[in-house]
Parts: C-alpha cells; structure tokens; sequence
C-alpha cells in the first residue's frame, strides 16, 4: 500500500510540527507496545526531546495484558530501549480473571485504564499512543461495514480527554510504511504481535484487502482525508450536544446520569442520538459509543414508552438506560453490573487509583492501612439504611463505589457516608464520567433531594 512519498525516512526538521501538541505540558506518557509504531514514536520523541533546551518529563509505559506469553519479553524490549534514551520505564500489567466474551474490546478498555491510572500517578497531564494514518483508515472502514454515522465515520480525533489527560496521536496522518523506513534506516529493531496476522479479526481482514481497496482508489489518504471531513460535521454536532447535556444532564457523585427527557427528546434526532451515544460512552469510560442502528432502536422504545407512559428498561454499552414515566418523566443511566460484576481493588496508602473506569479514589499516605474498594451494593445499601426517593432506582446507588475493611463497610463517598471517625482513612473521590462530559457534578440533593439515611 505503501508509495515512495510515504516510506520516506523521517528528517529532524519535521520534529517540531510533529510535537506542536506538547507545548505547555508538565511532563507526558508514552504507550509504547515495541511494534514498529509506537518503537517510532519512542525514537522520534526522544530526538525532539534531546534537541529541546528544556528537555519535557516522560515516562514510558508498555501494557501487558497477560494474554501472551511474549509479552513480557516485548516488554523487556521496550525498558532496555527506554533505557537506552534516558527515559523511566513502567510495564503495566492487567491483573485478575480475563472476560469470557468480547476479549479484544475488554483489553482495549483495560489498556486505557491501566495507562490513565499510571499517568495520573506519575504526574503527567498528556498520554500519546502511536496510532498512524493506517489505523485512522481502518477504523473509518470498520465504522462503514458496522453503518455508523457521522460520529463513527468521523474516525479517531488527533485529541481528546482521557479523564483529567489530554490523549495525544501525534502519528496520525503519518503512513506505517514511514516509520519503519525511519527505524530500519536508524537500525532500530522493533517486535510484531502475531495477531496482527491473524484474519479472524476484522481489523486485520481490513489490512490485507488495503492493496485492492487503493488500486479502487480507496487508499489510506483518501479514506483517513473522508474521516478528517465528517470530524468537522462531528464538531459541529457536538456544539449542540455539549448545549445540550447542559441544560438536561445531571451527574451523581456515584456517577451516574438523570436526565429532563422531556425537554432531551425536543432536539432533532440527529442531536439527540449524538448526545445519548456520549452519553453511553463516558458514563463507563469507553472509546467508543455503541453502534447506531442499537441508539436508533433505544431511542423509538424510549419515545413509545413515554407516548404510552410506562416505564422501560433497556441495557447497551454497558449501562442500564431507566425511564420513569412518573411522576415526571426521568431517564437514568447508569452502569449494568453485568456477568463479571465489578471490579475489587486495594487502595494502599498514598495510592491514586481508578475504579471500574469510573472513580479515581486516593488514599492519604498518613493513613494506617490498604483499603478495599468495591460496590456499595445491595447489603451495602441496607448497612447505611439510604431511603430511596420515588423514582431513584436501587439499582443506581447499589452501583456506587464504598470503601471497606474486610467486611466493614468505612465510608461511601458519593453520600458524605463515614463510618470510620478517622477522616485520613476516608479516600477522595472523583466521578470520571464529569470530565469526559465537560460537566460539573450535582450535588446528590439535587438530584435525589428524599435521598438520605433512614432513622
């Protein structure tokens, strides 16, 4: 697929356009597999940033999923080769059972997890990952075979939030063949992960036809350039939807959404189904929202049960979608406990932490023990005795991340709930889902004002 043009080797003068997005940032993250995309990134970064006169923190991080036996070699590869640029290395490792469905999805979720999770800790405020003008091409394929929309077909953004960080891809309107040019001309070896030939998955079925699909005149620049044009549509709907969830959305400190659907479903469908697709998307933390056709059939189930005023309950993306037709009409969003459950994590002292992709919690160095961190739960639910407004469902505060030692129940942060009197053992909590929305969090009275312990 590759012309001369672009196997082209890298020139140092480029370098400084190529990292334009890092002005300003306190110190950056790299995700850095070993493949010949992220190795380039690693390389070409380290010659901007040695030719800098202030030269920006970095850390490296690799991401083993645990699903490969090489991959702690790969991540071997990536240390010595950080090491060798003067560059702190961390291998990331996804601990704890593996989903028994849906794998590539789940580790891709994972992976972003572990790498916010160690950028927050390690202080920095960009994370750049190597994905390349093929990857955007590709992904604007997949988007066409599954009927996206503008939304979907608009591809991967060159930024966008990642929680509190800024998600950086610097590579990509840069060709593959680029960048192994640069690396074999600079004697950098890099590693190939297997799957990358395995033609079970779409990702790589797409890969091998690219060489027909250009002679078609569908090449890489023609169908990333199509995806850059519908961005600009994007854009311009999300204005609107940011306008939007302002004036509809409230979100619980426990992270999850209530929202005005009367007032929601008076925007054209083409701005309401954008909303609800990031909405989906950032209650759980994913890449992606959930594919068109599913919005579409949400949202005629959502306008024929309040035209018939009966409730509904459906689950996409991962959450639970509630409507209350009474006694005013209410949508709620929040997450679907699912066949796995969620997550369980120890929270040390001195420790940031994100759970379930959706609460970042951290625990004071002073404190005088490891805390767990898992949902509030049903039993949790009835150990604090909340009442429940008419309407709230259960189901939503039961999703709410508590604190525990062993099987005492500490505090629930998204209620001021403390059963421990010493506050240095109590975590900070933050919902995620806030920041992904450019939203503020409501203060729970204001969203459930009957909610509150029973006496």
């Amino acid at each position: 697929m590759a012309n001369a043009p672009d196997a082209a080797v890298w020139q140092d003068r480029d370098l400084d356009e190529l990292f334009a997005p890092l002005t300003g940032a306190r110190k950056v993250a790299l995700a850095v597999s070993g493949g010949p995309d992220s190795t380039a990134l690693l390389h070409l970064f380290s010659l901007w940033r040695s030719a800098t006169a202030a030269p920006l923190p970095a850390i490296i991080f690799t991401v083993d999923h645990g699903l490969r036996p090489e991959a702690a070699d790969e991540a071997e590869f990536v240390a010595r080769l950080a090491a060798t640029r003067g560059l702190p290395h961390q291998t990331l490792r996804w601990e704890g059972p593996k989903p028994s469905s849906d794998i590539q999805a789940a580790a891709r979720a994972a992976r972003y997890q572990l790498l916010e999770t160690a950028a927050v800790r390690e202080g920095a405020d960009v994370l750049m990952t190597a994905h390349t003008l093929d990857d955007q091409s590709e992904t604007f394929l997949l988007a066409l075979t599954r009927g996206s929309g503008v939304y979907g077909l608009a591809a991967m953004p060159t930024e966008r939030r990642l929680g509190t960080l800024r998600l950086v891809r610097p590579l990509l309107a840069i060709p593959k063949a680029r960048l192994i040019a640069t690396l074999e001309a600079a004697g950098i070896a890099f590693v190939e992960d297997p799957s990358n030939r395995n033609m079970h998955y779409a990702r790589v079925a797409l890969r091998y036809a690219a060489p027909e699909l250009a002679r078609l005149g569908l090449d890489a620049e023609t169908l990333a350039a199509t995806a850059r044009r519908l961005a600009r549509a994007s854009t311009a709907l999300d204005h609107y939807a940011d306008r939007l969830m302002a004036a509809t959305v409230a979100i619980h400190p426990g992270g999850f959404l209530r929202l005005d659907i009367a007032r929601f479903l008076q925007e054209p469908d083409e701005i309401v189904l954008r909303t609800l697709s990031r909405l989906l998307r950032d209650v759980m933390g994913h890449d992606y929202g959930p594919r068109l056709d599913r919005l579409e059939r949400l949202l005629l189930d959502v306008r024929a049960a309040l035209d018939e005023a009966r409730p509904l309950k459906r689950t996409l993306a991962g959450s639970v979608v509630r409507l209350n037709a009474c006694p005013a009409p209410t949508l709620w969003i929040y997450p679907e406990l699912g066949r796995d459950g969620f997550p369980d994590i120890i929270l040390a002292p001195g420790e940031t932490r994100i759970w379930h992709q959706r609460i970042r919690l951290a625990l004071a160095a002073g404190a005088d023990r490891p805390l767990q961190i898992r949902a509030l739960g049903p039993d949790g639910r009835r150990l604090i005795a909340l009442g429940l407004p008419r309407g709230l469902p259960a189901a939503a505060i039961e999703t709410v991340a508590a604190v525990w030692d062993g099987e005492a129940l500490v505090a629930v942060p998204a209620f001021d709930h403390v059963a421990a009197p010493l506050t240095d053992r109590i975590p900070t909590a933050e919902a995620l889902v806030a920041a992904r929305l450019g939203l503020a969090i409501a203060p729970a009275a204001d969203i459930a004002p009957a909610l509150r312990p029973k006496h």
